[in-house]
């Protein structure tokens, strides 16, 4: 739903069609009514398909899936549909939906907070980093950083690589890219060097010793692992799985955080590197 809110969203300011609005205008109308009748039975400003207590199952580390995974893709559609197509009720259930956020994660300690990060979160501290951006309130810049992975954050700000994990084995591609989305988002709408490091330094890391000729940078969904007491080259990576595809998922997330590092950070690595990419 929020991936389709955000194909319509930009489709209008694309194309000028009203059509496209349209579409986005009635279910931005129905979410409202969705996100209201939800309140009465789950805490204010919840919306999604599955109920909240998933979002229990996750703080108590029991099996479920990715629930902050969801929600953020609804979040992103909303702000499109507010940003691209001029929708004000989109922006009104998107701060409301974002109250809900602060609820959940303000009741955590940051060992707990840390240990939900496990699970994968998509997202989730760029949306709210983007809607801090539109509206100029710092909570919802604050609620942000309480999605800050200090796993991965903290040897990426000291240039350190943190890409696999305690195995030898690439962790999972798609989870870090919009951590690190969000890190050049964070960056430019604070001009704060922590972000600026995390950012431009996965880049590198991904970019210069971890991605095929063909753009990707995944082997069945994994960063690439180098061989364990190699040289810290991209020659020494593992050979390719000839049964798994370079996973498209990641290229196309790895290309929005390059394009974004690219105008946030100003390295001319960023932008010949997005113009050699070939899909």
């Amino acid at each position: 739903m929020g991936h389709y809110l955000s194909a319509v969203a930009i489709m209008y300011a694309s194309t000028g069609d009203a059509r496209f609005k349209q579409r986005g205008d009635v279910l931005v109308a129905e979410l409202a009514k969705v996100q209201a009748a939800e309140s009465a039975k789950f805490h204010p400003g919840y919306l999604s398909a599955f109920p909240e207590e998933f979002f229990d199952r996750l703080d108590a580390r029991t099996q479920v899936w990715a629930p902050w995974y969801t929600i953020h893709k609804i979040m992103a559609g909303l702000l499109d549909m507010y940003q691209q197509a001029h929708n004000e009720q989109a922006l009104d259930v998107l701060k409301k939906q974002a109250g809900w956020v602060r609820f959940r994660v303000d009741r955590l300690t940051e060992a707990q907070q840390q240990a939900d990060l496990r699970t994968e979160f998509g997202g989730m501290a760029e949306a709210l980093a983007n809607l801090y951006g539109v509206t100029g309130d710092a909570e919802w810049l604050r609620v942000s950083k309480k999605f800050d992975d200090k796993l991965m954050f903290d040897p990426l700000a000291e240039g350190n690589d943190p890409l696999v994990d305690a195995n030898g084995r690439g962790v999972h591609g798609n989870t870090q890219i919009p951590k690190m989305i969000a890190s050049a988002r964070q960056y430019e709408l604070t001009a704060d060097q922590h972000y600026k490091a995390i950012a431009s330094n996965f880049w590198h890391i991904v970019a210069e010793k971890r991605s095929y000729v063909i753009g990707g940078n995944t082997d069945g969904d994994h960063v690439m692992e180098k061989q364990l007491g190699g040289p810290d080259d991209f020659i020494n990576v593992w050979p390719l799985d000839s049964s798994v595809n370079r996973e498209s998922g990641s290229k196309v997330r790895s290309q929005k955080e390059k394009i974004k590092t690219e105008h946030k950070l100003s390295d001319a690595k960023f932008a010949t590197r997005w113009l050699k990419l070939k899909f």
